[in-house]
């Protein structure tokens, strides 16, 4: 997931009702923390609503603010370093914020207003023309009519575009915000997906909704702006004051950082709840010069355990030979066993990648080659064994990753071809147990222990190695 900070918008709604000293006391008492504030600008009701409509005309009537009004609240909350994002509801008020068109951030288009295709164009071609970002009210489509509206917009628009997501009735009850619809917007039209939050100011999920959408990616977050919560005004049902607005935005920077910062480094805790783990120990008592096997290791939980036994950390010691006599129930530990061959070592320590040669074949010395392999992974089903009679195989992982199986007891394994001298193997089938082989892990196999390398679950995938050949006598 690629996280960005925290993008904060004040939305100052209709929440002044005509009040200008109310707009510039929310300005000034706006916290630098938040990013942006959001004004809700109309100045011709009679291209907004019909005459008839009483009841709405003489409630705006009562909202509207002068042109120099504006400039005036626009210009103070940029002087006060935000980002200023305008709501424009018709073209007398996109006519002055052209005036200033240094000062603004955004230009929103609600979602009530975009089939005004001219007014749509107009605010389109604003953008455009000043580099602002087009915000876009997403709410209240079916996706086959948003489709329309998305494509409309890219055919036109050369900048950034955001649609904003908020189910917008007043307020929006929590079961209908569904913030997975978020997703599919992003999907379909990979852009940027903001959250316009409008649920009530005390219901408790609300912040947790706005940390649940941060927490899926979107950095963008707009929140209605209030300077008392909970009092009778318009769009104050879902505002929250300075200090809700600031909380929020610290507990998702908080977020942020966690995602941005996580490791997986283990904590003290976490390093102390290794002593848990089981360890590998010797099954029974063994004599120095032993190869230990597959079925000579078991694990056991001990009271004082040495070692950190990792995931397939037995591939580090199988087929190697012990240096010294091992007793039962102890702990399998990297002093226990001799080094591979020094020629071995030497050439894996000073081996140049540039030199990988696939399908070459170096003689170390008189008992040792060393084959460069290139392959793709297959699935168990098309896997095969094979085993020597004389030779060790000691396979280091290059690049890729890959399953290794590996026979225990040869007597489960059934040979498909008769024994060939020339190359000392015979090939054939038997249920093996699998390990794990990623980047630089080495893996030592034994005379007489059918083995399979190159297989996979799932996606196959290309692997690189070092398979060093040593024969020995019996």
């Amino acid at each position: 997931m690629n996280y960005r900070k925290p993008y904060i918008i004040a939305e100052t709604a209709y929440t002044f009702e005509g009040d200008k000293d109310y707009l510039l006391e929310q300005v000034n008492e706006l916290s630098l923390d938040i990013d942006a504030i959001k004004f809700h600008i109309m100045s011709n009701i009679k291209s907004y609503v019909v005459g008839s409509y009483s009841i709405l005309n003489d409630l705006l009537e009562k909202w509207l603010l002068s042109k120099e009004t504006w400039i005036k609240i626009i210009s103070l909350a940029y002087e006060r370093n935000f980002d200023v994002i305008t709501l424009i509801d018709d073209i007398d008020s996109l006519e002055i914020i052209s005036e200033i068109p240094d000062r603004i951030a955004g230009v929103e288009i609600h979602a009530a207003c975009i089939n005004d295709i001219n007014l749509f164009t107009e605010i389109i071609e604003f953008c455009n023309e000043n580099s602002v970002k087009l915000y876009i009210g997403a709410s209240g489509f079916e996706i086959n009519e948003l489709d329309v509206v998305i494509n409309f917009v890219k055919s036109q628009s050369s900048v950034n575009v955001v649609l904003m997501f908020g189910f917008q009735n007043f307020p929006t009850k929590v079961e209908n915000v569904n913030l997975h619809k978020m997703d599919i917007l992003r999907d379909r039209y990979n852009l940027n997906i903001g959250y316009a939050d409008h649920t009530e100011y005390n219901n408790e999920l609300k912040i947790e909704l706005i940390k649940s959408a941060f927490s899926k990616g979107y950095h963008i977050h707009e929140i209605h702006y209030t300077l008392e919560e909970g009092v009778s005004r318009t769009d104050n049902i879902t505002a929250l004051t300075n200090d809700g607005l600031v909380f929020v935005k610290k507990e998702l920077e908080k977020m942020y950082l966690e995602y941005v910062n996580y490791t997986f480094k283990l904590n003290k805790g976490e390093m102390d709840y290794l002593s848990f783990r089981k360890l590998m120990v010797y099954k029974k008592n063994y004599k120095k010069g032993t190869a230990i096997n597959y079925d000579d290791i078991e694990y056991k939980r001990l009271e004082n355990g040495v070692s950190k036994s990792n995931f397939m950390t037995i591939t580090n010691v199988l087929g190697r030979t012990l240096s010294k006599n091992v007793i039962y129930d102890t702990e399998v530990l990297p002093g226990d066993f001799s080094r591979l061959d020094s020629d071995i070592e030497d050439y894996i320590s000073t081996f140049n990648y540039s030199h990988f040669k696939p399908g070459a074949s170096v003689r170390l010395n008189d008992y040792i080659d060393v084959l460069h392999l290139e392959y793709s992974t297959r699935s168990i089903e098309n896997s095969f064994y094979e085993v020597h009679r004389n030779t060790i195989d000691i396979h280091y992982i290059i690049e890729g990753s890959e399953f290794f199986g590996i026979i225990p007891n040869i007597n489960d394994f059934s040979n498909t071809t008769d024994y060939q001298a020339e190359s000392d193997v015979t090939l054939g089938k038997g249920k093996g147990k699998l390990l794990y082989l990623n980047n630089t892990d080495c893996i030592v196999v034994n005379v007489d222990i059918p083995h399979s390398g190159g297989i996979s679950y799932g996606t196959s995938s290309i692997v690189k190695k070092l398979v060093f050949k040593k024969r020995v006598m019996k």
